[in-house]
């Protein structure tokens, strides 16, 4: 059997520039992931680094990647650090989309996309083997499952410190780079202006990130939850390609709170 092309749709559709729209699970619960599969939704979030369960617990982790693909959706993992074995142990249990925190160096990236691949260019990846579900249920074996493997990755980073805003053009330079996340929260405690996303100094950093990123042809995924069409188109204008629309505590505070809060206003 012949590798074709990716099966990772998400690395298909942002290679090509295309828009795609996911969801954050902040809850991890399948029947959320079921649902935004049956909504359309390109990709569902979920976040390893402040929430959700422990990056080596890979029953857990097979369970997510299952759903995702039953779903027809791409799950994206925030990972807790840029660990070998963390690394290891999420991708081999079945998940193809990772997201690396806390880089700042160039380094940093080369170390995270390694440990992903089988082979890395010119160099020996530094993705291990073992009896793995990843292995344990792919259609191909040997050499070809390899190759599979390395075309289905796709890592993006978190540009989240002064450092890396300073070190962001060499950052992107780095080959197999799938995509670039900025988190203004952490940005502006870096800067020294905790929580102030609105400050001068975090808007230029912000701006710097946006423009390299267009310059390298990098896809931008934007983190704040979109609340309206108005919103993506005008996140589309500065670039984002990978947008977020919520997450079901989102969901639920705007429709059943809000259809509470008007009962119990009409009852005062």
């Amino acid at each position: 059997m012949e590798i074709q092309s990716t099966s990772n749709i998400l690395k298909k559709k942002i290679s090509s520039n295309d828009i795609v729209i996911g969801a954050r699970c902040t809850t991890g619960s399948s029947s959320i992931i079921e649902l935004y599969g049956k909504l359309g939704l390109d990709f569902v979030w979920i976040d390893y680094e402040y929430s959700g369960g422990c990056p080596y617990d890979s029953t857990k982790l097979e369970n997510l990647a299952r759903t995702a693909e039953i779903s027809d959706i791409n799950l994206l993992l925030r990972i807790p650090e840029n660990s070998p074995a963390v690394i290891g142990t999420v991708i081999n249990a079945g998940i193809k989309t990772i997201l690396v925190p806390k880089i700042e160096t160039k380094e940093d990236v080369m170390s995270a996309i390694r440990c992903s691949y089988f082979k890395y260019g010119d160099l020996v990846g530094f993705r291990g083997s073992g009896p793995v579900r990843s292995s344990s249920i792919s259609k191909f074996s040997g050499k070809k499952y390899a190759e599979y493997e390395d075309l289905n990755i796709l890592v993006g980073i978190m540009i989240e410190t002064k450092s890396a805003v300073e070190n962001i053009e060499e950052i992107l330079d780095v080959p197999n780079l799938g995509f670039i996340v900025i988190g203004p929260s952490d940005l502006s405690i870096s800067l020294g202006v905790p929580f102030e996303k609105n400050h001068s100094e975090v808007k230029k950093a912000i701006r710097k990130i946006e423009k390299a990123a267009s310059l390298k042809k990098i896809p931008l995924a934007k983190t704040a939850q979109i609340s309206n069409v108005n919103e993506i188109e005008e996140a589309k204008k500065f670039g984002y390609n990978m947008l977020r629309l919520g997450d079901e505590f989102f969901a639920i505070k705007k429709t059943i709170g809000k259809i509470l809060q008007e009962w119990n206003n009409r009852n005062i």
